[in-house]
């Protein structure tokens, strides 16, 4: 209950967020840059243990190896992550995801 609470406060209180950098994979749906937590906006990948997750992953981190990313966001899942736009080289990676 205190978690969904704290989320529900996190998403009314944040602004807008823009944020560069390498990304850290976490799954096919979720980088890390600069310790923020970012869920991909508009691609929901499976999870890691169910089939097609660690694919998934594989190609995030083949959209994303080596590259500066580019996200911005304006709201907070129930976990607090941030739910951000993502481009890598004017590549939106919600859309590259779900072309595959």
């Amino acid at each position: 209950m205190l978690g969904r609470l704290i989320a529900v406060l996190c998403l009314l209180a944040s602004p807008a967020w823009a944020l560069d950098g390498p990304a850290r994979v976490v799954d096919g749906d979720t980088i890390v840059i600069a310790r923020e937590r970012i869920r991909i906006q508009n691609f929901n990948a499976p999870e890691m243990n169910q089939p097609g997750g660690p694919e998934a992953k594989a190609r995030m981190e083949i959209l994303t190896r080596g590259k500066i990313v580019h996200c911005d966001g304006k709201a907070r899942d129930r976990y607090a992550r941030l739910v951000a736009r993502c481009e890598v080289d004017g590549v939106d990676l919600g859309k590259a995801l779900r072309s595959r």
